[in-house]
């Protein structure tokens, strides 16, 4: 395997300037906004078509698809603004007159804010995969859990000369609400399995312990409570040799907060429970393209004959 770990690519801007002229993402003017090219989707399928393969030997996913925005109503049931205030995004839009399009467009033309001139729309971001689930699930479960596939299109309001802190990215995500011992084990599961997806993508991850990045004062508090109790792990890798290791994974219990949050009940009555783990599919190919640099074609080969199904 070839890392890069010389001088060339120890920094953040040289990985991108490596990963544009060599075909893979497409820049553009916002920082942490990226195309990516068939070349850089080649890498993305074969991580999908590993993650697929474990789903389908587990018996009860239900794949799911939703937009990648949901409805402040929803939102505010959760605690994503108070915890997380720096990386909202909220939709807005135009309802004025036609004088407030005229001083928009002349806000426009003389390089000033004209977004300050449009009204909220009642919509946010998905700011997780998992969020525009619950509210569908309002009411009681039929069954002990259930469990849900997701590729949700995220947004996170961190603009970054990082290469792996995209502000638009994708999530492959497993949740799994219901039964607390029961979502407790998804979560178990898929930590065991996650070393052997790695595995078979050539990467030398690690399993740690974690907390997200609240915000604020309570966060801190919230943060030593999470990794107190364990209830986040994380999958990390090297991506630019320059930096830190980078998550790449997570895998999360939430306890009944999200069951309480949106009224969903479990069939013994009580606020159902659920835990989640997410897959970072761009930050998992770009860990990738920085361990096979030099020998992403064989890496493709040899991955593109193997039928993954029922490899793991």
């Amino acid at each position: 395997m070839c890392q890069i770990t010389t001088d060339k690519y120890q920094t953040d801007p040289q990985m991108i300037s490596y990963l544009a002229e060599n075909g893979f993402l497409i820049r553009s003017p916002a920082k942490g906004i990226y195309g990516f090219t068939k070349k850089f989707e080649a890498i993305v399928q074969i991580i999908q078509d590993i993650i697929s393969s474990c789903v389908e030997n587990i018996s009860g996913f239900e794949k799911l698809a939703f937009p990648p925005i949901m409805s402040v109503d929803s939102y505010n049931k959760t605690n994503h603004l108070e915890l997380f205030p720096n990386l909202v995004g909220a939709l807005c839009g135009y309802a004025g007159d036609k004088a407030q399009h005229m001083q928009m467009l002349a806000a426009q033309e003389e390089n000033k804010d004209w977004a300050s001139g449009l009204g909220s729309l009642e919509l946010v971001m998905v700011p997780a995969a998992c969020y525009p689930v619950y509210p569908a699930l309002k009411g009681k479960l039929q069954a002990p859990v259930r469990k849900f596939d997701l590729l949700g299109q995220i947004f996170r309001n961190e603009p970054s000369d990082e290469i792996s802190r995209l502000q638009s990215f994708r999530q492959r995500e497993l949740l799994c609400v219901g039964d607390a011992a029961l979502v407790d084990q998804h979560r178990e599961v898929w930590l065991q399995l996650a070393p052997k997806i790695f595995e078979c993508l050539g990467l030398p991850v690690e399993i740690v312990e974690a907390n997200d990045p609240f915000f604020g004062r309570k966060g801190g508090f919230m943060a030593a409570t999470q990794r107190q109790q364990k209830l986040k792990y994380e999958a990390v890798v090297s991506i630019c040799s320059g930096r830190e290791k980078t998550a790449i994974a997570s895998f999360n219990v939430h306890g009944n907060y999200f069951g309480s949050s949106f009224d969903i009940f479990g069939v013994d009555g009580d606020f159902a429970h659920s835990s989640c783990v997410g897959f970072g599919l761009e930050r998992i190919a770009m860990a990738v393209i920085s361990e096979f640099q030099y020998q992403l074609d064989a890496w493709l080969s040899e991955r593109n004959e193997k039928n993954w199904h029922g490899e793991l």
